[in-house]
């Protein structure tokens, strides 16, 4: 694994993109016991939003380019061989609760920090081809987590600048605030 590189997402046993500045394109692969590089990622991104998917289906949800940076709406698609642009999402943003919610062919985009840096509600459901509106979160936040399917999810912490201990729960329809994380924290 490139030490040399922050801040990159994972998608289960895989690593991609990074600072090394100003952004890196590299995409690396865990065997359980060697990081080894595999099909770099179509643009050169640090910052990411999120990830879905396995290591062989993957999706990487916008992020940032460049130096200074520029975000992109652009997600990307990991065939277990190679990256190619996705469809773009509705509302440009990073840093939300978007990380290994969901598969390639029903990921989600949960809240996040658009160009104007103030965390948004926005939800986004993606079916494989495009992104479209979902049920909004009920605390705006940037740098949360998140987990689950698409259908039973679950977005924690954040900030909305100050970090929060918010957690809500998914179940397909709605959100709904449940116990909150012991300590406040971001991402």
């Amino acid at each position: 694994l490139s030490l040399r590189r922050q801040r990159q997402m994972c998608i289960r046993d895989r690593i991609m993109g990074g600072f090394d500045p100003p952004s890196v394109a590299i995409a690396e692969e865990y065997d359980g016991s060697t990081w080894t590089e595999s099909g770099d990622l179509n643009i050169a991104r640090r910052t990411a939003h999120g990830t879905a998917g396995t290591q062989t289906a993957g999706l990487y949800i916008t992020g940032t380019s460049g130096f200074p940076t520029t975000r992109t709406d652009q997600s990307c698609e990991y065939n277990g061989t190679s990256w190619t642009a996705g469809n773009a999402v509705n509302t440009i943003r990073l840093r939300g609760a978007g990380n290994q919610v969901g598969i390639q062919t029903a990921g989600m985009l949960v809240g996040g920090n658009p160009p104007s840096n103030t965390p948004v509600i926005n939800v986004e459901h993606y079916d494989g081809t495009n992104w479209s509106e979902g049920t909004d979160i009920n605390t705006a936040r940037g740098n949360g987590g998140g987990n689950g399917i698409s259908t039973a999810a679950i977005a924690y912490g954040g900030g909305t600048p100050t970090s929060i201990g918010n957690t809500e729960s998914y179940d397909g329809t709605s959100w709904t605030e449940v116990a909150d994380l012991s300590t406040a924290r971001a991402a």
